[in-house]
């Protein structure tokens, strides 16, 4: 489960022993692959909203089968039901576009990271709880289906442009010029996603390293700048 918290860098000095523990703790496989679950599948895509349990189950998943969940997910028909309820012929074309997009993100999510490793960036003593940034090496073409997807979410974000979208699907003229418009602005909105992010690592016994040991925190908005 996504665990939201606030990301603050106390300013506590290591001790020599204790950097050493934060190197080791924050760059732990278990905890590299924690952290990329929590990322992909939780700041970045609602995978359970796809009926995909975890960021290892969608790697395992064909295209094929990606687009299936996609076009079966219940939650996400409801939230593209409003564009669907127009009625016209380009709100059926926009939803099967959004259909699209979503599946073609969650497709791209699987290569998203082309590599991710931590270092430490503090350790706050008291509480025995590790700051790491992660430095995340993105595979562009992934990160790209990422963000016109993103780009496709902000209309509900956005009363304003969803207003506007709605009325041009209303009158059949408007398809064209939404399609580009989101599309125009994947550029910018690439430039968005933090290749360095920061996450918290709180190890449950600090002298053992396993994965059942630590508990993994990001807060979901320091993954866009």
């Amino acid at each position: 489960m996504l665990k939201k918290i606030i990301a603050i860098i106390v300013g506590v000095s290591f001790s020599s022993g204790g950097q050493a523990m934060a190197a080791a703790a924050c760059n732990d496989r278990s905890v590299i692959d924690t952290f990329s679950e929590l990322y992909v599948c939780g700041a970045l895509l609602n995978c359970a909203m796809m009926n995909i349990t975890s960021y290892k189950e969608l790697k395992s998943l064909s295209n094929e089968e990606i687009r299936r969940r996609v076009n079966d997910s219940v939650r996400f028909e409801f939230e593209i039901a409003v564009y669907r309820n127009v009625g016209t012929s380009d709100a059926a074309q926009f939803v099967d576009y959004v259909k699209n997009v979503a599946a073609d993100a969650y497709i791209g999510a699987r290569t998203l990271l082309k590599s991710a490793n931590a270092i430490a960036a503090d350790y706050d003593q008291n509480i025995k709880r590790y700051a790491c940034q992660a430095n995340i090496q993105f595979d562009d073409n992934s990160l790209y289906k990422i963000a016109l997807f993103d780009n496709v979410k902000s209309i509900d974000r956005n009363s304003g442009l969803n207003f506007a979208i709605i009325a041009g699907l209303q009158t059949n003229t408007g398809l064209s010029s939404i399609v580009n418009t989101l599309s125009n602005e994947v550029w910018s909105t690439m430039g968005r996603f933090r290749t360095t992010v920061l996450f918290t690592v709180q190890p449950k016994h600090p002298h053992k390293r396993s994965s059942a040991n630590f508990t993994v925190g990001l807060n979901p908005s320091d993954a866009l700048q």
